[in-house]
């Protein structure tokens, strides 16, 4: 037991660093970060467990943290135990111990992302946790009582319980005790082994298929390929019509693991394309659809569609892993994401080669930011602690030093706020880089601010950014920072403005886009002195405005923003200034 002098001492793929306290033997090593700080929370103290590894094995925790008193460590030995006594919770080792000793009424514990957890244990590539305790959630955060130990094998976690081996015509065998699911077992080669708690149930598992115990009963899995009317290939999502299930393929299809019985498949491949409705009549079957462009993608320079809030492990909410999180917003059609967790960073490297755009996110009290780095030096990787903070500071400290600008977004509630903070948004320094709208019916936020003179980008659930040249990062993000953005939740909107002084007025242009699928009925203009709704017999839609208007925008609504979940389409476009704002 000791303090870590130097960054070799960290388990492979820890979270610990220098200062932090080690305490290990022959079997386990575990890292107990300073009380200095915790890691992912953005106050509070340290004491946390942020690593558990066998001896050259590799971490799987991200971080345990006991909901007790943590703002002291004292180095003690318990008779032939080395101990770590916080006020509120004590972390012990023997010498011959497999598993941490926890002395703690309540903690949270947050596995790495990707990690694959079955009830109170996580499993990935050979590697073991389990955390003994009275009872979890099961949520993306799990939150245990009575906490005990922490064990690093099978062994350790179940002494009593039973090794098991066999034959699986399956991917996973799942081990559940009381029809709870306890612990996995990889097959490989057919062939299964490990350790389970005794009198354990047994139950194969593989996505698509049904089991009776161990016995295969039947699978169906759709083969598709998904290409646009000129050939190339898509990627795209198998939605099934009477459910929420949904399957992401990868450019070029791939095999969606439907399960079996016939049934209707819808594909979608996001709202620039229609879909198509395919028939399964279950066993595995393949079909090819083609998909066709609602409108043109390179008109007026590159549109792509952005999500900019994409939650993911190891936000509170999801255990969504962010690689798991990306190939789904491919198959949605999706070329910008940003990767959100509150109050904390992610941890992710994209690939070089991905041509989807990926950034790490943060969000905390209708702030969020990006491009964080994923540093484990700070609390919460560096994300902004703003519960003390006004409005106006929080932003400051979510947009970084000069050197280190961030992109910001702030909410509808950020802006009550600063609004009772300075009423003038002119004299806001800094503004934030845009407005988020989480639906319609937050439109009008969005143009009381426009219509104090302050240009902001507004963004939603699903933004279309129009970019100069061929997709990059800064060209992204010069989309948002120049306002060449259409926010909502799938439909495009183009405006156009041409003054003409002979007839003393402005001729305003506006084109809805948007898939059949959608039915776009409904389009506003809004400008200085109001708003007013356009006739949508055809597209585009025209509209004439005095010559004395100064700003412009357009919103559109439909029927249907997704095939196969209900749900209003709407989008709105930046301002266009007639005059300088």
């Amino acid at each position: 037991m000791r303090r870590i002098p130097c960054g070799e001492e960290v388990p492979a793929g820890g979270e610990g660093r220098i200062g932090d306290w080690l305490i290990e033997n022959a079997y386990a090593r575990f890292v107990v970060r300073d009380v200095y700080a915790p890691l992912t929370e953005l106050s509070g103290d340290g004491g946390t467990l942020v690593d558990a590894a066998v001896p050259g094995g590799t971490d799987l925790l991200m971080e345990l943290t006991p909901a007790a008193d943590r703002s002291a460590i004292e180095p003690v030995t318990r008779d032939t135990e080395a101990a770590l006594e916080l006020p509120g919770v004590a972390y012990l080792l023997g010498p011959d111990d497999r598993a941490l000793r926890v002395e703690a009424a309540e903690a949270r514990v947050l596995a790495r992302p990707g990690v694959s957890r079955t009830g109170l244990t996580w499993q990935k590539d050979g590697a073991f946790l389990g955390v003994d305790a009275g009872d979890g959630v099961s949520t993306g955060v799990t939150w245990v009582t009575e906490l005990r130990a922490v064990a690093l094998t099978p062994e350790a976690y179940w002494p009593d319980g039973e090794d098991v081996a066999g034959e699986a015509d399956a991917d996973v065998v799942v081990a559940s005790v009381a029809g709870e699911p306890v612990a996995r077992l990889t097959v490989v080669d057919g062939a299964y082994s490990g350790r389970v708690p005794a009198g354990a149930t047994l139950w194969g598992e593989r996505e698509g298929c049904v089991y009776e115990g161990l016995n295969l009963v039947e699978c169906g899995g759709f083969t598709v390929r998904v290409t646009d009317e000129l050939g190339r290939d898509l990627a795209a999502t198998v939605l099934d019509t009477g459910g929420a299930a949904a399957w992401p393929l990868p450019p070029g299809g791939g095999r969606a693991p439907v399960g079996p019985g016939a049934r209707a498949l819808t594909v979608w491949a996001g709202p620039a394309y229609s879909t198509a409705e395919l028939w399964f009549s279950g066993g595995e079957a393949e079909a090819r659809a083609v998909l066709h462009a609602a409108f043109d993608l390179q008109h007026e320079g590159t549109w792509l569609l952005a999500d900019l809030a994409r939650e993911v492990a190891p936000d509170v909410d999801t255990e969504l892993a962010p690689l798991d999180a990306l190939a789904e917003a491919r198959a949605e059609g999706v070329g910008v994401v940003v990767l959100l967790v509150d109050d904390e960073i992610t941890q992710y490297t994209p690939a070089v080669d991905d041509p989807l755009l990926s950034f790490s996110g943060s969000r905390a009290q209708n702030v969020w930011s990006w491009d964080w780095s994923p540093t484990n030096r700070r609390p919460a990787h560096g994300a902004v602690d703003g519960a003390a903070l006004s409005a106006l500071d929080r932003l400051t400290m979510s947009e970084g030093a000069a050197a280190n600008q961030r992109l910001t977004v702030v909410t509808a509630d950020w802006l009550t706020e600063a609004f009772e903070e300075v009423p003038e948004p002119a004299r806001w320094d800094p503004r934030p880089t845009a407005l988020w709208l989480a639906g319609p019916e937050e439109v009008p936020a969005f143009l009381d601010l426009v219509a104090r003179r302050h240009d902001v980008a507004p963004v939603g659930p699903r933004t279309w950014l129009r970019l100069d040249a061929w997709p990059n990062v800064p060209e992204a993000e010069q989309a948002i920072l120049e306002r060449q953005v259409v926010a909502g939740n799938g439909p495009r909107i183009q405006t156009r403005a041409a003054a003409l002084p002979d007839r003393g007025v402005w001729a305003v242009e506006v084109v809805p886009e948007g898939p059949a699928w959608m039915a776009l009925e409904r389009v506003w203009l809004h400008w200085d002195e109001g708003s007013v709704e356009l006739p949508t017999s055809g597209s585009p839609v025209h509209a004439d405005l005095p010559l004395r208007a100064t700003w412009i925008c357009a919103e559109v609504r439909g029927r249907r923003a997704h095939p196969t979940v209900p749900g209003e389409a709407w989008a709105v476009d930046a301002p266009l200034w007639l005059a300088d704002p």
